[in-house]
């Protein structure tokens, strides 16, 4: 199914193998080899060790989230890459325990996040 997750502070404790997610790791919450996201057949480990977007991005009016995108290769069962890939963007807000993740570079949602209300 297509979409992004917003994650909270149960989803941002598990997010990095079982661990707390950090910012310098993709979103990756299982210890194992994961599917690969936009073909079932293939796998997305080993993951990027470094993203290709780093930066802060607006989320709602006075809040900026750290922004990272990654360039995830999805790989065959013996680990070779296939030419299948997909950015998978996070918008993480540490004081507010918030996680946003995309793997479908979901129309909008940048924007979306931009315009968000705090209540």
């Amino acid at each position: 199914m297509q979409g992004f997750w917003l994650l909270g502070p149960s989803g941002i404790k598990h997010a990095s193998e079982n661990n707390p997610f950090r910012v310098d790791q993709p979103y990756h919450p299982s210890s194992g080899v994961m599917p690969c996201t936009h073909d079932k057949r293939y796998y997305s480990s080993p993951m990027p060790a470094k993203p290709s977007v780093s930066g802060l991005r607006q989320v709602g009016s006075g809040h900026k989230a750290y922004y990272r995108q990654w360039k995830v290769t999805c790989h065959t069962e013996r680990g070779r890459p296939t030419k299948i890939s997909y950015p998978q963007r996070i918008w993480y807000l540490p004081s507010s325990k918030i996680l946003v993740v995309d793997e479908w570079d979901t129309p909008g949602l940048g924007a979306m996040l931009r315009r968000a209300s705090w209540r």
